[in-house]
């Protein structure tokens, strides 16, 4: 199962991340396929590490910011989005406040892949 994990750059809770790719990895096993955006902080750089931790197979698929300048991030999700995912995992709190993960979203819409938004509020603490 391919599944796109993607969020805000301020995200911080790595713990929410490692429990959904740990529920995930439980399901799929070894043909669960992680595909993230390859940012240097925050969900993608927890995704990045623990995928690694966890032997999770991941495909960071980075925007290319210099060539492409502000139309680097929505390249990244069009092309993420064409790799198939069943899934679209966002990691944010305000939606409204991170446009790259909001971009995601919109693109995975348009490409009819199911999303799951998780934000701090939505998880039982």
């Amino acid at each position: 199962m391919k599944v796109v994990f993607c969020g805000s750059r301020n995200w911080n809770r790595e713990d929410l991340i490692e429990d959904e790719l740990k529920r995930l990895q439980r399901k799929h096993g070894t043909s669960l396929e992680v595909i993230h955006g390859a940012h240097w902080k925050g969900a993608d750089k927890f995704t990045s590490i623990l995928c690694k931790k966890l032997g999770i197979k991941q495909v960071p698929v980075p925007a290319e910011w210099k060539k492409q300048k502000k139309a680097a991030g929505p390249i990244r999700n069009e092309k993420m989005a064409k790799m198939k995912p069943e899934l679209v995992l966002a990691f944010c709190n305000k939606i409204r406040s991170s446009p790259g993960t909001a971009n995601m979203v919109l693109t995975a819409c348009d490409y009819k892949i199911n999303i799951e938004i998780i934000s701090e509020e939505s998880v039982n603490v």
